[in-house]
């Protein structure tokens, strides 16, 4: 039998650290969430619905993060497949890549009030998937039909408001 020697496991303390943000933001949303009705009307979601599960969802998912990365460590020197650079941990390609996205976000939630929800949506997702994941196009078309399909059933089946609809209000 034979023993098979893995990579040293180190904890990266910056990722540690994102990790706490986000368990942080998710404990502001969850505790704020309290000044607002979680249901109205007996059956109708209020809203501190959406910020209370989200709230929590983040909290839990930060912290269960957060263990993992102290138990486990990373084997990985850098994320999606790019090396550290220097002290930094992030290289240029990674900046590049994490701006696109931001800029991105902004681009669509710009575009939700003239749009609406959907088209945005599925533009973000599709480009996401297409450029900076380099997901083939038809997988890529699947997701973002898939993501507007979430968000309509989200916000129609489960919350029961209007979704938003830009300009195609009323023709829709």
């Amino acid at each position: 039998m034979s023993e098979t020697t893995h990579a040293p496991r180190r904890v990266r303390r910056g990722v540690v650290a994102a990790y706490g943000v986000i368990a942080l933001i998710g404990a502001a949303f969850f505790a704020l969430s309290f000044e607002y009705d979680f249901f109205r009307y007996g059956d109708q979601v209020g809203p501190g619905f959406l910020p209370r599960v989200a709230g929590m969802l983040a909290l839990l998912l930060g912290i269960a993060l957060i263990v993992q990365e102290i138990r486990t460590g990373s084997v990985l020197l850098g994320d999606s497949g790019v090396e550290e650079d220097g002290d930094t941990g992030m290289s240029r390609a990674s900046m590049i890549k994490l701006l696109t996205v931001f800029g991105l976000i902004i681009l669509a939630v710009l575009l939700v009030p003239v749009l609406g929800l959907i088209p945005p949506l599925v533009l973000l997702v599709g480009t996401l998937t297409i450029v900076i994941e380099r997901m083939p196009i038809l997988p890529s078309i699947l997701v973002a039909a898939l993501a507007a399909a979430i968000a309509y059933a989200l916000f129609v089946l489960v919350l029961r408001v209007p979704i938003p609809m830009g300009v195609f209000e009323g023709i829709l």
